[in-house]
């Protein structure tokens, strides 16, 4: 996680905002998923 988080300051420090946000995001709705399956998980 730390890597995919170094990426995208990387591109933020490089001026490409964009793409900085858009790598977060993409973590963020996977973070999201593991989260819902772990809970689903832990109802069983």
């Amino acid at each position: 996680m730390a890597e995919v988080a170094r990426g995208a300051k990387a591109r933020a420090d490089a001026g490409d905002t964009k793409a900085a946000v858009k790598i977060l995001l993409d973590v963020e709705r996977r973070l999201y998923e593991v989260t819902e399956l772990l809970n689903a998980v832990s109802l069983l």
